[in-house]
């Protein structure tokens, strides 16, 4: 991502901690835990990767500057938040399998509640900041193998 590499130029104020945190976010094709990126950081880096603490604080940062997104995913029941990498200013809207727990990132150039941020301006004069938008369902591979409804058969003998 160009992002990555406008961050590695001169005169960036960007602490090594968080730069080495959303390098390893770009190399992941999905959203990653603060644990996650943990892990696979000492899979490259040995003991060199930032701790956990260090991790944390970046994904705070950058998610201020707006580098990075936050998704809560409350039904897979580990309570972690997970992060991806957006462009500044950007966000993204989320289609989040229940059973298989895929996430894919709805491919809409406007934001699908603009309209109601605009509307709910309007009615009660309170100025939206930010938004989530997550639908939970089943994905097309978990609806095509679900098994229908088996009856067993009780034998008499």
């Amino acid at each position: 991502m160009a992002l990555i590499s406008k961050l590695h130029g001169k005169g960036n104020t960007l602490p090594k901690g968080a730069k080495r945190t959303l390098g390893a976010l770009s190399q992941s094709r999905s959203m990653m835990t603060a644990k996650e990126l943990r892990i696979g950081m000492q899979m490259t880096d040995g003991d060199q990767a930032p701790g956990l603490t260090t991790i944390y604080r970046s994904l705070d940062l950058l998610e201020r500057m707006g580098y990075i997104q936050q998704v809560h995913l409350n039904h897979i029941g580990d309570n972690e938040k997970r992060y991806q990498l957006v462009n500044p200013g950007e966000h993204h809207h989320h289609l989040v399998c229940k059973q298989c727990n895929e996430q894919i990132m709805l491919k809409e150039k406007d934001c699908l509640i603009s309209k109601l941020e605009t509307a709910v301006e309007a009615e009660y004069g309170f100025k939206l900041q930010s938004h989530v938008l997550q639908l939970f369902g089943l994905c097309g591979g978990c609806l095509q193998n679900q098994n229908p409804t088996k009856y067993i058969a009780l034998s008499h003998s």
